[in-house]
């Protein structure tokens, strides 16, 4: 990754962090049978909690991608772009499709009355209806689209910067987009991509403290939080959306500078917890159901100790390829050897 200094390089590894334990925060859920009346209010909670907090990851993963991809970009010239595009080949394309391939056989293997017509098959590799089969990796596929789309957003922001980003904005907000795109390439793919390539070519400086900064974004997004429950609004999402991207972002600076032993070298696993999390969050998820039983306490401890067993254990994997096979960490992540 490309950045301005070690030290913006380093907010940027602690916020990945974040947000891919978010991440598989966010696909930890519970089968219908375990979410019934009895346990009513955690799924409600639960869902309040992704729509206010977890609904963010995504979209500030896009910020970045946007934001390195045009960091220190000041010509998108066809060399530039063609070296860009092939490196996204390799560590955006080939691992969506192997993971997803390889998750669409796991599913056919163990469910072989699956529809497996060419236009289904297609739709789990591609994902064209919307998801693809292994669906965390709507990102992975949006964010390579984007990227072979890169020279016009640089075109927009150099020439119609926030024109573009308003424009954006809108469709975004509004969840207007054309009704002839296929289901993939969201607006939110790129809304938040452009914003990064904003940060990247204008460096937008407020004028605040750190604190005044953190007190004000702080205030709007308790009181989106607390709108988003008495209304369940979804514009109210969106907004809470925006509020709470620069506070992790000034969290992500506050550990950089505050807690010396964070281990920067864990964001190297990041990616493989990104792109095989979905194969086992569920089955970890239901063990610790089937041992603990069905209980508000049992789903709260399982809800968030799930997601640290899955990071721990895919982090594990990556560690143990990376020493002894480093040849699959360039098949199945692209990463240089």
């Amino acid at each position: 990754m490309e950045s301005s200094t070690p030290t913006y390089n380093k907010t940027i590894d602690v916020l990945k962090c974040f947000l891919c334990f978010g991440i598989v925060l966010y696909h930890t859920n519970f089968s219908p049978s375990v979410l019934t009346e009895k346990v009513a209010f955690f799924d409600e909670w639960r869902h309040i909690f992704i729509y206010t907090v977890l609904d963010v990851c995504v979209p500030l993963f896009f910020v970045i991608s946007g934001y390195l991809y045009f960091n220190r970009v000041n010509q998108l010239t066809y060399s530039l772009y063609k070296a860009k595009t092939i490196s996204r080949v390799r560590t955006l394309l080939l691992p969506y499709l192997i993971a997803n391939i390889i998750f669409l056989l796991l599913r056919i293997i163990v469910n072989p009355d699956l529809d497996l017509s060419f236009l289904n098959i297609l739709n789990g590799i591609t994902g064209y209806n919307g998801f693809p089969a292994n669906y965390p990796l709507w990102f992975i596929r949006d964010l390579f689209i984007v990227c072979v789309l890169s020279p016009l957003f640089f075109f927009a922001a150099k020439r119609l910067p926030y024109v573009v980003l308003i424009v954006l904005l809108v469709c975004w907000f509004t969840n207007i987009w054309f009704d002839s795109f296929p289901q993939i390439a969201s607006v939110r793919s790129f809304f938040f991509f452009y914003i990064g390539a904003l940060l990247a070519k204008k460096r937008p400086q407020l004028r605040l403290t750190m604190l005044n900064k953190v007190v004000i974004g702080g205030g709007g997004y308790f009181v989106s939080v607390v709108l988003y429950v008495l209304t369940h609004n979804e514009y109210i999402v969106n907004l809470s959306v925006l509020l709470l991207m620069p506070l992790l972002y000034y969290l992500a600076i506050y550990v950089v500078h505050n807690i010396k032993v964070f281990p920067h070298s864990i964001v190297n696993c990041t990616y493989m917890i990104y792109l095989y999390h979905q194969f086992i969050v569920g089955i970890v998820a239901s063990l610790f159901i089937a041992v603990l039983g069905v209980s508000y306490a049992s789903l709260i401890t399982s809800y968030f100790i799930t997601p640290i067993i899955v990071c721990f254990i895919l982090a594990c994997v990556y560690f143990a390829i990376k020493k002894y096979m480093p040849w699959l960490c360039a098949v199945l992540l692209g990463e240089k050897r």
